[in-house]
């Protein structure tokens, strides 16, 4: 920033030092980001910049910060705008509709329980030793939180489990919630998990995959 500031005044005749340029910034910057003037012209500079605004939505309710459930502090959706936008790396800033979004997850299946899970949130490949042998294998955060070579485990973390926004998780979701915080799971006779795991040793093993490569 300080050298784009520096060459436009050089193109203008105007010689600045770079603590004028830091004091400068420091000034428009707090400007933009306390006053409400300011907040007003920094909403307009990503409207024009092509960033997409919607409308608040008529299904939900809003309120001031601090007032939740108040009454009398209550914003209406219809003066409300969504400013949306993408910031890629923390470091690149893409306007909204510059991105195509699919309405499901990236999903793969894990090699030990078979559930299809969403890729880089929940799974990981990781190297796993076999026959004495390495094989790089994809797992889901939960077996990988449940296997006994720590330097899987430290790949997973028990609050991606807990967390986790996927509804089911194949049916699992629950089962592997409880599990990981120590509470009794009822495994009753035709539960989805009881089949399911059923299933899953009618596969192959693990160590007759592994055999097979």
């Amino acid at each position: 920033m300080v050298e784009e500031v520096r060459r436009h005044g050089t193109q203008c005749g105007i010689n600045l030092s770079s603590d004028d340029i830091a004091f400068l910034s420091q000034l428009i910057m707090g400007y933009l980001a306390k006053r409400p003037d300011g907040r007003r012209y920094l909403f307009k500079l990503f409207k024009y910049g092509g960033f997409k605004t919607e409308q608040a939505s008529y299904l939900k309710t809003y309120y001031k910060e601090g007032y939740f459930g108040m009454e009398e502090h209550k914003l209406p959706y219809s003066k409300l705008e969504e400013l949306k936008v993408y910031l890629y790396d923390n470091q690149m800033v893409i306007p909204f509709d510059m991105v195509e979004t699919m309405e499901r997850p990236d999903q793969v299946a894990c090699d030990d329980c078979g559930v299809l899970v969403p890729s880089g949130y929940c799974s990981a490949t990781v190297t796993e030793w076999s026959a004495g042998r390495e094989h790089l294998v994809t797992l889901c955060n939960h077996c990988r939180v449940s296997k006994e070579d720590p330097k899987i485990r430290d790949t997973a973390r028990r609050s991606t489990c807990e967390d986790c926004k996927v509804a089911g998780c194949h049916n699992w979701k629950e089962y592997h919630r409880k599990e990981l915080l120590g509470e009794p799971v009822a495994k009753a006779a035709g539960d989805p998990f009881e089949r399911q795991q059923a299933t899953l040793e009618r596969r192959v093993a693990p160590q007759e995959r592994y055999a097979q490569l």
